[in-house]
This record gives structure tokens, C-alpha cells and sequence, in this order.
């Protein structure tokens, strides 16, 4: 029984010593200056889907075409009369009568008068000149006569004009463009966010004024940037026109001069009279009677005409003759061909720039400092620094004690083994009652 009491009180110590050297030896509990680091979020990975890229384009479903409608000749059919409907009377017996003269005017004398004749004679004029001008001489003074003479300054020559080739410098494309991913890890406050890109912009941000506000937690996190390479072009010649020789006829060159064909000289005209001719009255006009005034007395003889007068009606048979007609095409609108122009057929089909992807997003543990009860009570908080994923200390000495995360004194140690003895002598002194 006493091995067993022995071994009891030997494994309890063993326990409690192994838990609480567990306990404070723990590397993932951080104290600082009085202050320990409570972790309230495990570092995690997250997975985060991205949603494939692309875009819409137009893939052509039909060309172009063009469709040629044959429309038929428009018309209508219309009556055309080739001869008028007529009415045809055909006597079956002649009418009998007489024809009987009707007077419409009886015969009687007209006088007329007619009035004396005359013959009327033109006043008779004769020409007579009268001279407007009287003759005289005149002197005129003639310039010389030139003529337009042509003289040759250059003979017509041919020149040779040699061209160089024409063209054009054009951008060719060597290399698409292209886009380029780069990955690389930051330092960032896992509170507001800010990204560090060395150890003194972090020093920098941890001040006991961000740490109020919750700028705790720091760690490091992936960015993924994508940098738009362009397509690398190159200037090359593009010929237009190959190089050529020119042929250019010059003709001749020269000037016009003035050449003198008659020397000046005078000339004497004589200017004959000169005048118009005038009529002048010789007789005035007059009347002459050719035959006095007369009266005329004419007879007219009686003014009538004959009428038919029927002794007897005849007899006639109304033969009504119809129109004579045929049916004729008229054409309303000639034959034609419709020439209807069809757009391209296109539709919208999605490419993929780019596949879905899952990208691993790592997250550091959040957490917060807290203030470990001891007497003395620490001035200022910590100040946290992360680098390599270690938590440093600003007044580091050569001789310091490496820390385990324990702040507790080593005789609290020694007591809590005490303790643990003498529950386990309690407990076995109970049992041992309970047996009797």
C-alpha cells in the first residue's frame, strides 16, 4: 500500500509539474512589459473563388447575301370594244306622201342706194439732193506696220529625272501583348488594414495611440498584382511606289519680238461731197369722181321650201346590232427584279480571357493585448513588432533571460506541487476510511 502511495503521490506530482511546465513553457503565449497577448482568432486559410473572365464577342452566323425577288408583270384584263353597238332599221313598208311647197317669205323690191365713187390720187412728190457736206481733202498719218516674230532663247531639250522609291515606316507587332502576374507578401495591420513595406514603417504605426484603437495584430499577407505588358512593335519600311526614271520633254523656250514690215507714212484722201436727197411736194392729193351717187331697185323673188306630207305611214323593223368586244391584257406595272441586301448574321458567344481560379488567402490570428495583475504596474503597453514572425524586444540586454511566456515566480511553482501532495494524502486517507 505504501508503494502505491508512494507511486500515486509521485505521478501526481509528475502530472501536475509536467501541465504546469507545459503551462509556462508555451511559445505561443507572448508577454511583454506586463502585458500578455490574448489570442481571439486563430490564423486561418481562406479560400476565395474567382469568378472566370471574359468577354462577349460577335461570331458571325451568316455572311452577307444578296436576294434577287422576281416580281411577274402587274396587270388587269380590260374590255376593248372593236365595234360600237348600233341600231339597224330596215323598212317593210315604204311610207306614201307628197311633198308640198311651204312659203316662208313672200317676194318683194329692195332699193338700195349706193353712193357717189371716187378715186383717190397721192400727192406726187420728186427727189431732190441736198448736200450736207461740201467736198475736202484729208491727210492721214499711217504708223509703221510691225509683225510678232518668235526667237528662240533655249533649244527643246529632254531631261532624265531619276525617282527614289516611296513608301512608308509602319509599327509591326513582334510580341502580343501580354499580362503578367506577380505574387509577393506584405507586411500589414490586420486593424486598419495599412500595408508595411519595412521594419521601421511598422515600428512607425505601433504607438500606444493605434494600439488604443485596435492596431494590435500584425502579420504578413500575399497580394497578387497584375501588370499590362503592351505588344512590342518595331518600325519597318513599307514600299508604295518602286523607285522609277522620268522622261520630261521640255519644249522649246523663246520670246516674241516686233519686226518692222512698213516703215509709217502719210496719206492724202479727197472726201467727196456729202449729202442725202429729200422728196419734195409737187402736186397735193386729191379726190377724183368717178361716178355720182345712184339708187338700185332689186326684186326678190318669193323664199319658201317643200315639206313631205304623208299620205300614208310606213312600217320599220328596230334591229338592235350589239357591241363587238374582245378581252385585251393591260399591263398595270412591267415585270422587275428586287434586289434585297441581307446583313451578316452575328451572335453574341462568351470567350474566356481567363479560367475560374481559387486563390489561398492566408489569414494571421487576431488578438489584443492584456494587462497581466502583478504589483508593479507597467508604465506604458508593448510595443509588438513582427518580423519573421517573432515578437521582439526594443531593450534587448546580452545577458536577458530568454522568456517562455511565463511571468509567475518559481515558489508559486512549489506550492502548487504542495498542494497537489496533500490532496493526494487526503484522498487516500478517505479511502483507506471508507475501506474499513
Amino acid at each position: 500500500m505504501k508503494r502505491k502511495l508512494v507511486t500515486a503521490l509521485l505521478a501526481g506530482m509528475s502530472l501536475t509539474m509536467c501541465n504546469v511546465g507545459t503551462a509556462y513553457a508555451d511559445t505561443s503565449v507572448e508577454k511583454k512589459d506586463g502585458y500578455v497577448w490574448v489570442t481571439d482568432k486563430e490564423s486561418w486559410i481562406e479560400d476565395k473563388v474567382h469568378d472566370e473572365e471574359g468577354h462577349w464577342e460577335d461570331k458571325l452566323i451568316k455572311e452577307a447575301w444578296e436576294e434577287a425577288i422576281e416580281h411577274e408583270e402587274e396587270g388587269h384584263m380590260e374590255t376593248v370594244v372593236d365595234e360600237e353597238a348600233w341600231t339597224e332599221e330596215i323598212p317593210m313598208k315604204p311610207e306614201l306622201g307628197h311633198s308640198e311647197w311651204v312659203v316662208d317669205k313672200e317676194a318683194y323690191d329692195e332699193t338700195i342706194h349706193h353712193d357717189a365713187e371716187y378715186k383717190h390720187h397721192a400727192a406726187v412728190y420728186e427727189d431732190k439732193y441736198v448736200v450736207d457736206k461740201e467736198a475736202w481733202t484729208e491727210t492721214i498719218n499711217h504708223p509703221a506696220e510691225y509683225k510678232d516674230v518668235w526667237v528662240v532663247d533655249k533649244e527643246a531639250w529632254t531631261e532624265t529625272i531619276n525617282h527614289p522609291e516611296q513608301g512608308h515606316y509602319e509599327d509591326v507587332v513582334i510580341k502580343e501583348a501580354w499580362d503578367e502576374e506577380i505574387t509577393y507578401v506584405k507586411d500589414v495591420c490586420h486593424n486598419c488594414g495599412l500595408v508595411f513595406n519595412s521594419q521601421a514603417e511598422i515600428d512607425a504605426h505601433y504607438t500606444p495611440e493605434n494600439y488604443l484603437k485596435g492596431c494590435t495584430s500584425y502579420g504578413s499577407k500575399e497580394f497578387t498584382e497584375t501588370i499590362h505588358h503592351p505588344a512590342v512593335t518595331e518600325k519597318q519600311w513599307v514600299v508604295d511606289k518602286e523607285a522609277w526614271t522620268e522622261t520630261i520633254n521640255h519644249p522649246e523656250e523663246g520670246h516674241t519680238e516686233k519686226e518692222l514690215v512698213k516703215e509709217a507714212w502719210t496719206e492724202t484722201v479727197n472726201h467727196p461731197e456729202e449729202g442725202h436727197w429729200e422728196k419734195e411736194l409737187v402736186k397735193e392729193a386729191w379726190d377724183e369722181l368717178i361716178k355720182e351717187a345712184w339708187d338700185e331697185v332689186v326684186h326678190h323673188e318669193e323664199e319658201g321650201h317643200f315639206e313631205w306630207v304623208v299620205d300614208q305611214e310606213g312600217t320599220t323593223d328596230i334591229i338592235e346590232h350589239p357591241a363587238k368586244t374582245h378581252e385585251e391584257w393591260v399591263v398595270d406595272k412591267k415585270a422587275w427584279t428586287e434586289v434585297i441586301k441581307h446583313d451578316a448574321e452575328y451572335e453574341k458567344v462568351w470567350v474566356v480571357d481567363k479560367e475560374a481560379w481559387t486563390e489561398k488567402i492566408k489569414h494571421d490570428a487576431e488578438g489584443h493585448w492584456e494587462l497581466v495583475k502583478t504589483t508593479t504596474k507597467p508604465v506604458t503597453t508593448p510595443e509588438k513588432t513582427e518580423e519573421k514572425g517573432s515578437l521582439q524586444n526594443d531593450n534587448k540586454d546580452a545577458d536577458q533571460i530568454p522568456k517562455t511566456g511565463d511571468m509567475t515566480s518559481f515558489s508559486s511553482l512549489i506550492a502548487l506541487a504542495g498542494s497537489t501532495l496533500i490532496a493526494t494524502g487526503a484522498t487516500y486517507k478517505l479511502r483507506k476510511k471508507s475501506k474499513k
